[in-house]
């Protein structure tokens, strides 16, 4: 159900992003449709796997994984222009056309958007996995 958060609210931020700045998530012409979603979902994929990773139990008291969450917001910023790169790179042919996708799209606001939100769902996710349903 994280990894659910994270798409939608990854969806709610592209959307806000997008219209205040008058801009397209995906500005490199004749990609296709998918090169965005594609982005998107490996880095629901990679906060779905971070997610798991840290609802393992621990036996002792809860920890929050603060380093866990600011790891997964440091890939998930790099995962999404190298997955987007490596989709340039073999549809055109071409290295330096992925390499200059990834240098644009690294700086772009709807990357360091995605990696912003990965933070609270991986940080939060064992709170709310610990609390308990049961009526008193």
């Amino acid at each position: 159900m994280a990894a659910v958060l994270y798409g939608a609210l990854l969806g709610a931020a592209y959307g806000a992003i997008s219209l205040v700045t008058n801009q397209d998530v995906i500005t490199e012409p004749d990609v296709g449709p998918l090169l965005g979603p594609v982005m998107a979902a490996s880095a629901c994929a990679l906060v779905f796997v971070s997610v798991l990773m840290s609802l393992r139990p621990s036996g002792g008291p809860l920890r929050l994984p603060w380093a866990r969450s600011v790891m997964t917001a440091i890939v998930v910023y790099l995962l999404g222009p190298a997955v987007g790169a490596i989709i340039i790179s073999f549809d055109r042919g071409d290295f330096f056309a992925g390499l200059f996708f990834f240098a644009v799209s690294v700086t772009g606001p709807f990357v360091v958007a995605s990696a912003i939100v990965a933070i609270p769902v991986v940080l939060f996710t064992p709170l709310l996995a610990s609390s308990s349903n049961r009526p008193r």
